[in-house]
C-alpha cells in the first residue's frame, strides 16, 4: 500500500491484483454510537476511491491507530462497486 501526502491510498495490492487510485472522496467518519455523543475512538474513517479500470472501492482504516499513526497494515477494503 502507498499512500498519498494526504494520506489517501494511491497505489495498493489485494489478492494480487495491483490497483492505482485516479479519484477519491472522504472521508466519511463512521463511528459506534455517534448519536449519543460518544467519542469512543473506534470509530472508521471511509473513502470512495475510483480505481483506474473504473471499479469504486470503499476502503477505510480504523481511528483505533490514530490520524497521526496511519500506517500501511491499517487500510481495509469494505467493498467494491462498478
Amino acid at each position: 500500500l502507498e499512500l498519498s501526502e494526504g494520506g489517501v491510498p494511491c497505489r495498493w495490492r489485494w489478492r494480487g491484483i495491483e490497483g492505482r487510485r485516479i479519484l477519491s472522496d472522504g472521508p466519511e467518519v463512521i463511528s459506534e454510537a455517534w448519536w449519543r455523543g460518544i467519542d469512543d475512538q473506534r470509530g472508521r474513517f471511509y473513502f470512495r476511491v475510483q480505481e483506474a479500470s473504473g471499479c469504486w472501492l470503499w476502503m477505510f482504516w480504523s481511528r483505533r491507530t490514530g490520524p497521526e499513526l496511519v500506517q500501511s497494515d491499517s487500510w481495509y477494503l469494505h467493498g467494491w462497486w462498478a
